[in-house]
């Protein structure tokens, strides 16, 4: 994982370990700062026998031509959030989770939407970008094109990205967040800029943590399947150390649902 701290990872991990135990497997848990980190650890622990197969999230942005090497070498490997061609990959139904977020915000009477994306080389960004665009075609809303940004996942990037929003005198009136940790960048940045959320500005970011129910709002979430996407991740793992092929495993149950707190609440 790139950052082992990071609470979205909480229970991916808690899924996989529970898969691993009913297997008999054990899961090591190691951290990259960057996919290239990540990718040499992993083809390093391969090479050397110490584990059998390895699961690995890209950081954010990843080029895929990173993952290359490890996957054609035909070695046990799935691929969490992203596909890579010759290894399995798990992936959520992203698309599916932006249109919650935009049903919802459209349920409390907004109608000038945003997205907070993450980086345009994110394959999961891009599925939630198509997501949040059919959901507004559905309702007959335009998708405004500079009301789009693609900076990435963390905490930073969701306040550089609601700076560039809020940067103008034709402002949304909600916006939908592609990732729960840049939600809190972002609600932080509009709290800097004195826009009152949820009055002047909604806010409802994709995944949930435990911290979101604390923060200032607490974060409207949409809850996505992270324990069964681990657990499905270590599955298929385990069918790739058996000998069996790469497949591309989508992850719809349980459907994504809105946790609504105080960011979208007046």
């Amino acid at each position: 994982m790139p950052d082992v701290t990071n609470a979205l990872f909480a229970e991916l991990t808690r899924g996989a370990d529970a898969e691993a135990v009913s297997r008999g497997l054990t899961v090591l848990l190691g951290r990259g700062d960057d996919t290239a980190t990540g990718v040499a650890l992993a083809g390093r622990l391969l090479a050397e026998g110490r584990v059998d197969g390895v699961m690995l999230q890209p950081h954010d942005g990843t080029d895929p031509n990173e993952l290359a090497a490890l996957a054609a070498s035909g070695a046990p490997v799935v691929i969490v959030h992203d596909e890579i061609p010759g290894a399995s990959a798990i992936l959520l139904d992203d698309a599916a989770a932006a249109v919650v977020a935009v049903e919802h915000l459209v349920a409390i009477g907004r109608t000038r939407l945003a997205l907070i994306g993450g980086m345009p080389s994110s394959s999961s960004a891009r599925r939630r970008e198509d997501g949040f665009r059919s959901a507004l075609a559905r309702h007959g809303i335009p998708a405004r094109e500079e009301w789009i940004t693609r900076v990435g996942y963390g905490p930073e990037d969701g306040r550089e990205a609601m700076r560039r929003l809020l940067d103008t005198e034709d402002r949304p009136d909600a916006v939908v967040v592609s990732n729960v940790n840049a939600g809190f960048g972002a609600l932080a940045e509009a709290t800097r800029l004195g826009v009152a959320v949820p009055e002047s500005l909604a806010v409802a970011a994709i995944h949930d943590s435990w911290p979101a129910a604390y923060s200032a709002p607490a974060l409207t979430c949409i809850r996505t399947p992270l324990y069964e996407l681990g657990r499905a991740a270590v599955a298929a793992l385990s069918d790739r150390i058996g000998g069996g092929g790469p497949e591309v495993i989508r992850i719809s149950s349980p459907a994504p649902v809105i946790l609504a707190r105080a960011s979208t609440r007046v």
